[in-house]
This record gives C-alpha cells, structure tokens and sequence, in this order.
C-alpha cells in the first residue's frame, strides 16, 4: 500500500497565524498531501482538528528580546555568573535539531512549510531542502525600493521625495534590528542565537552568512527559499514588484464557524434584516482581534467615550469583544459579542472598524466592504502599513485611536457610507 504523502506545518504558535495558513493547506490536501500542523496547546489542537487536519506537539525555542535595563543587565549577569546558562541554550537548539529530525522521520515528510516568523528553522535541515518553503502571513516584508517598512503608516506615491522618505524609515528601522543583535550578542558574551545557527548551519551543510537575509521588517529571512503570502495582491502598490522568490497564494476563505453562531447571534441577524428594511440604517462592526493591555485602555475608551456616544439612531454598532462596553452603554442601536463569526457575518455590514489585521482585511475585501482602521500595535506589526495601503486603494480610512473623538469618526462613516447629513 502507498503511503500518503505528507506536508508539515511550522507555525508561529498565535490563533491568528493559522487561519490563512488553513486556506493554503487545503489546496494541498486537495492535491493528496497529508497536512499536519504543529502547535503547543490544547486551544490551537481544537482549532486544527476543528478544521480537519492533523496535529503536532511541538516545542518552540525561547526568544529573548530586550526591552529595558533591567533585562538587559539581568541576562549579562546570568551570562557571566551561570555557566550552565550557555549549556542550557545550546541544549535548546540541540533538541530542535532533534525534532526537526524526529517529525520527519515519523511523518516521512516530503515538504516541510514553515511560518516566515521561524526562518530560522531552514538551517536545521540536513538534506531535501529543494521541499522547504517559506509562508508569509503578511504582505511582502522584504525591503524594496519606495516601500517603506509595514510598520509605518507612510503612504508610498514613487515620488522622489517620497522615496528618500522610505529609505530613511528602512534605515531607522533595520537599524533598531541591528542595534538589538547587538545587544544580545553583548548579554550573552558572544554566544547568542546567531552563534548556535551558524553551528547548526555549517553541521548541515549550509552557510548561515550565505543564506540570510536581514532586510526584513520583523524577523531576519532566508535568501534561497521560495516565500509564499497568503495576502491579496490586490492591495499591494502597482509600482513595485514583488521580490523574485515571493509569490501570492489568496483562494477564498472559508472556517468552521459552527460553534459561534448561538441563539443570540441568530437573534442578532433576525435583528438586523428587520432593522435593515429602512434604507438609511447602516450595520457597523467593530472588531479588534487579540490585543494587549495597553490597546484594551485605548480601545475601551473609544468604544465608550466616542463610538457610544455617536447618538444616530440610523447607525447599529455590532462590537467585538464585549468586554471591551460598559454596561450602561449597550442600547438598542449597540450589541456586543465576546466572538462573532465574522466570515458568516460580514455580509450583513455596510462598514468595518478595525484594528487592521490583514485576517479581517482579507474577510472585508472577500465581501466588498470598506474599513476603518486603527491600528493597535505601531512598531512591530503590519497594522500601520495595512491602514496605508487600504487608504492608497480608496478602499477606507484609518486613524489614531489616541486622537479620535466623536466628531471626527461620524465625519469618516459619512464618507465611506456616501451619508450626506
């Protein structure tokens, strides 16, 4: 009997990262392949399994990131007062090279696929590297010519001017990188991440220095592995083409959503078809994905202290999470729901409000609606770049949620709602 072929699935282990992820394993399952999806927790097993494909334990390694002083100070310490801190790290990359080795041989793999943000994990291969791939979640992150970086909300025009705009961004912004190589090469006396996967690399063969790319907003990439984005093409700039070894994957998207679609929300749909008999009644959702502590403080004031305070009984606001209200703001024109299933319900709006996450993005451009977007995380995501490139297309707004006040959204909805009052 033929054994199944079988493809795994590297992940960076955050909800949001396997949605699109889902959408280019099934064209793969459609193929024949065996799809198995890696993971390290119970949640992320529900949402594999949920959506029909395998699952895999796996261990991802510790990444340090130095944000102050103090961490600074206490990893140069332990680096110099606990000489089984250095053994400890080498271990790690030991035992990844083992499970790299481990979940081949188990899955008798033929492609292995791994997330954009793990590009490290190419120099853990021994040999069939012509079936690595490399996925994006995002947009391109590399670094062309007129593009500034994804985490500015620059718009790029091709202009002179703005182009030595953008290359000054890429300048500030590689050299924050760089400076944080710096600082960890420092902490850990020469002996950090790049010194174990330049070990890694030359043991299997490959030179780490050869191979590396660091012209990447987030996380450094690999020169000779082909990169797919599960992004729309579509709102991209037309100017600048993408890089030789990218290209875009988007079919439409489709989730198991079952399980969120509850009597309450049923009611919510048999309220808003009634409500939505008045033609100047308009349906806005306001979705945010996962935030932090400080986007909560941000966002719950927005929602109370402006969007609650709008008072047009002609617009419905659908908020999403519901912890982010009040209690004495929910009224008859403002719901709220701890999830939605968004796929099911977004043919219901006539607007997105939204952090500017490329799922939801991708979600309002499959049902033709036009977005406002604030985003939440401004330096190290591509929440700033997404806003910019929505804008360039004309296919919404964005804006600042420290700055945002009542006036200033109502006058947004009315222009993407083509409202004349």
């Amino acid at each position: 009997m033929t054994q199944m072929k079988s493809i795994v699935i590297v992940v960076f282990p955050y909800i949001s990262h396997y949605y699109p992820m889902f959408e280019y394993a099934r064209h793969w399952k459609e193929k024949g392949y065996r799809i198995i999806f890696t993971g390290n927790s119970r949640e992320i097993e529900y949402l594999i399994s949920r959506e029909n494909f395998e699952y895999c334990d796996f261990t991802y390694m510790d990444q340090y990131t130095i944000k102050n002083a103090k961490i600074f100070f206490g990893l140069l310490i332990r680096s110099i007062a606990d000489t089984s801190f250095y053994k400890t790290r080498y271990r790690q990359f030991h035992s990844m090279q083992m499970q790299i080795d481990y979940i081949q041989k188990k899955y008798n793999v033929e492609k292995f696929f791994f997330d954009e943000h793990l590009s490290y994990l190419y120099f853990f291969f021994r040999d069939n590297k012509e079936n690595v791939l490399c996925i994006n979640t995002k947009l391109s992150t590399t670094k062309r010519k007129g593009i500034p970086p994804l985490n500015s909300s620059l718009v790029a025009t091709n202009k002179f001017l703005n182009i030595i705009q953008c290359e000054l961004l890429w300048f500030l912004h590689l050299g924050k990188l760089k400076f944080q190589d710096f600082k960890n090469f420092v902490v850990f006396l020469g002996k950090d991440d790049t010194f174990f996967l330049k070990r890694i690399a030359k043991k299997n063969n490959l030179n780490y220095k050869e191979n590396i790319s660091e012209n990447h907003m987030c996380y450094k990439g690999v020169k000779n592995v082909n990169t797919i984005l599960i992004a729309p093409q579509t709102i991209e700039y037309d100017f600048s083409p993408i890089p030789k070894n990218e290209s875009y994957f988007l079919e439409k998207l489709s989730r198991n959503e079952e399980q969120l679609k509850s009597v309450e929300y049923k009611l919510l749909i048999e309220f808003i078809t009634q409500q939505k008999k008045n033609p100047r009644t308009k349906i806005i959702c306001c979705s945010f994905g996962t935030f932090s502590t400080k986007a909560y403080n941000l966002l719950h004031t927005f929602i109370n202290d402006v969007v609650c305070r709008l008072n047009d009984s002609n617009l419905i606001f659908v908020i999403t999470p519901n912890y982010l209200m009040n209690k004495e703001n929910i009224q008859e024109n403002i719901k709220s729901f701890n999830y939605l299933p968004l796929l099911d319900f977004i043919p219901y709006i006539d607007l997105m409000i939204t952090h500017g996450g490329l799922g939801t993005i991708k979600e309002c451009l499959q049902n033709n609606k036009k977005m406002i977007i604030y985003p939440l995380q401004k330096m190290t995501s591509d929440q700033p770049g997404n806003g910019a490139r929505i804008r360039n297309k004309r296919l919404g707004l964005s804006g600042n949620l420290e700055k945002e006040n009542t006036e200033k959204l109502l006058i947004k909805i009315n222009q993407l709602l083509d409202r004349n009052h």
